[in-house]
């Protein structure tokens, strides 16, 4: 993994994590019609596809964890269908997907690997991120 690379995996962690932040100690209702927390949330949720896309495929596939497409494919549903988002879907990566996506790099980082593969990274204790929380099917 390039060091570009290593940085846009530091980017999707802090975009997670501030996209916690942004809904901590918050119910749905607050967050359905709190335009500023939304745009907040959406703009993290963007970084972390947007820095997804930056990674190269061969990195990607490396991290077979991560659902690279579906995150990407999620970005881009955010930019280009801005006026269709669905905010349940938002607000459920948010609470859903994100825990396991930060764990996933948490993990990696910790391990400070050059070479990342399946077999240097025991990921075996974290839930797999499924598609059904990144998929354009739930859209």
């Amino acid at each position: 993994m390039l060091p570009r690379e290593k940085h846009c995996l530091i980017d999707m962690l802090n975009a997670a994590k501030l996209a916690q932040d942004f809904v901590t100690d918050i119910n749905w209702e607050t967050f359905e019609s709190d335009l500023m927390r939304q745009a907040a949330v959406t703009r993290q949720i963007e970084i972390i596809g947007e820095a997804a896309q930056r990674i190269s495929t061969e990195s990607r596939s490396a991290i077979p964890t991560i659902p690279w497409d579906q995150i990407i494919e999620m970005r881009n549903r955010l930019i280009y269908e801005y006026d269709r988002l669905n905010l349940v879907r938002i607000w459920d990566t948010v609470h859903l997907a994100l825990p396991k996506l930060i764990a996933v790099i948490e993990k990696i980082m910790n391990n400070k690997v050059d070479a990342l593969t399946e077999e240097e990274i025991d990921t075996s204790d974290i839930p797999p991120l499924t598609e059904e929380f990144f998929s354009k099917s739930k859209w």
